[in-house]
């Protein structure tokens, strides 16, 4: 008797329980954040990737990087060609890092940095006045 009370009230609540939207299957986003979720993690020909980097998941490195010592890579992050990230670089997922941008050490960048040699320091990154090169140190 004890079973059969059981199975009713299971069939009751499975005939109550919302079902899903079908038109939210249709929907873009929802079926673009499943193929993102399902990409695999690539690291370009000739990228040199240094101790203590940790790489999130569905991470595109391009080719001939330089990824220095302590890096942090949140997850679904597109990174160019020729790009170089100095030590203890941290950046946000779901960003764009520009073919031969330059990051120098210690930066959190949280915007997408543009190609073609763009260079970002600090902390928030911000872009800085010409390449990585012409940073001086103040005393």
């Amino acid at each position: 008797m004890a079973s059969s009370s059981l199975d009713r009230m299971s069939s009751e609540s499975a005939a109550n329980r919302p079902r899903p939207d079908p038109e939210r299957r249709r929907d873009r986003r929802w079926n673009d954040h499943r193929s993102r979720s399902l990409r695999d993690t690539v690291i370009g020909e000739g990228t040199k990737i240094d101790n203590q980097v940790q790489i999130g998941h569905n991470v595109t490195i391009g080719r001939h990087c330089l990824l220095a010592a302590q890096i942090g890579l949140a997850g679904s992050l597109t990174i160019g060609d020729n790009v170089a990230l100095g030590a203890k670089v941290g950046i946000n997922n779901h960003l764009r890092i520009g073919d031969g941008a330059q990051v120098t050490a210690m930066s959190g960048v949280k915007d997408d940095i543009p190609a073609n040699g763009a260079g970002v320091d600090s902390l928030p990154s911000r872009p800085n006045s010409g390449s990585v090169k012409s940073l001086r140190w103040s005393v």
